[in-house]
């Protein structure tokens, strides 16, 4: 390999998946970590610049349902098989909670489309084969109940599970809409090294109160929580947890906040910095989505709202869709036509039961974060024309961003998995 022109070396070092082996070879040799760098910040541009130009590649993984591929093969294709029952047990449901590690995507839990049953099962999906692994994990340790509307995040090796929503069984036995659901604000750490759950047991007189639909993001060794919507009532409070001595506090901030909300998104900026997007709010019986844009700086203990533009170009359901930032953009998917058409019930409690069946085509929105890199006093974000997507979902798709690609997990009836890159 010493002889080989540095050229004809990094174009086989570019056939390498991105992940675990692109990270091995570079420990090699420096010339190894000095080409590999390079690829990647190559790829990492490229991607951005067909978001940003508004010509993504999409790739649809189709699903075979083709049952008989179970009992007329053998060996490697019997696997096949028994990816496909993983695939459709793991996304036959929606409001799962998804989070990136090395490797892997590793999914959550969520609750069944008829939203009667919660799930509690880990699954994970090999980013360097393009597979989910062969069955749900088998983990060992205190695993967290079924659920739904959990966040869950990465902290150095860990994934940390906090909060969420189940159906309530005592309103499934007995018909009693005042109980019609169990909220949530317990903690997990999850290791997938030694496949094991741990509840983190905090001493703290004061916690966060039970929740589900919030937004959570690691700053520093900070893990910020906010907003998210509890038995009676939506909350725009903000909590930060200590990921070092798993300490709780809450973060008093003075001034005009952000109307309570859940479903929204919530992007980090800088260590100080982060920007909460659009929700649901609950005004009266009726519930109606948000579009305003709010940015948290928690050295100062200062919100301020952002200055919108070209609001004609932005994404009707802003709610329930996880954005990814992609240097100073930041993308949505989501539909061109609101899915917000909840049937409000009398009882004083949230409508987890928005309708998720309004199936369309998938348009990327894209909103232009440029401004808010500037030590300026005012802040705007921009909405840019929308891409209309090949891709088929409804309100209750997850997307990850991992390393210089989206993988789009979709609940609807095609069960396919998109990669835009």
């Amino acid at each position: 390999m010493e002889n080989i022109p540095e050229e004809i070396l990094e174009r086989i070092l570019s056939h390498l998946s991105p992940y675990d082996d692109m990270q091995s070879a570079a420990q090699v040799c420096m010339q190894w970590s000095r080409l590999i760098y390079g690829i990647r910040c190559q790829r990492w541009q490229r991607f951005y610049e067909q978001i940003v130009n508004a010509y993504p590649k999409v790739t649809a993984l189709p699903v075979s349902k083709d049952r008989s591929i179970e009992s007329s093969h053998r060996g490697r294709h019997r696997s096949r098989s028994n990816l496909v029952r993983s695939i459709n047990t793991a996304r036959n449901r929606q409001k799962d909670a998804a989070c990136y590690h090395k490797d892997s995507v590793y999914i959550f839990g969520g609750i069944s489309m008829s939203n009667q049953t919660a799930f509690n099962d880990l699954y994970r999906f090999d980013l360097r084969h393009r597979c989910w692994s062969n069955s749900t994990i088998i983990t060992k340790g205190t695993k967290p109940l079924p659920r739904g509307s959990a966040s869950m995040i990465r902290y150095d090796d860990q994934l940390l599970l906090f909060g969420g929503y189940c159906p309530s069984t005592y309103h499934l036995a007995h018909n009693d809409s005042s109980n019609r659901y169990k909220f949530y604000n317990d903690l997990f750490s999850y290791d997938p090294f030694t496949s094991t759950w741990t509840e983190i047991k905090t001493t703290d007189s004061k916690l966060p109160e039970e929740r589900a639909s919030h937004s959570a993001i690691v700053q520093g060794h900070w893990m910020i929580i906010f907003g998210g919507i509890s038995k009676r009532t939506s909350l725009n409070d903000v909590w930060m947890l200590d990921l070092i001595t798993y300490t709780w506090q809450r973060l008093e901030v003075d001034g005009v906040k952000p109307a309570p909300r859940g479903g929204h998104s919530q992007i980090v900026v800088d260590q100080e910095r982060s920007v909460i997007i659009g929700g649901q709010k609950r005004t009266g019986q009726q519930f109606e989505p948000l579009t305003d844009i709010w940015l948290l700086n928690i050295t100062q203990r200062k919100w301020q709202q952002i200055k919108v533009n070209n609001e004609n170009w932005m994404a009707p359901d802003i709610w329930s869709h996880p954005a990814i930032k992609i240097n100073n953009i930041v993308v949505i998917f989501s539909n061109l036509i609101s899915t917000l058409t909840a049937n409000v019930n009398t009882v004083n409690t949230f409508n987890f039961d928005v309708t998720l069946d309004s199936i369309s085509n998938l348009h990327m929105f894209v909103l232009d974060f440029s401004n808010l890199q500037n030590e300026t006093l005012t802040f705007e974000v921009t909405w840019r024309q929308p891409v209309a997507l090949p891709v088929t979902s409804n309100k209750a798709h997850c997307s990850v961003l991992c390393r210089s690609e989206i993988f789009l997990f979709s609940s609807s009836s095609d069960e396919k998995l998109y990669i835009i890159s």
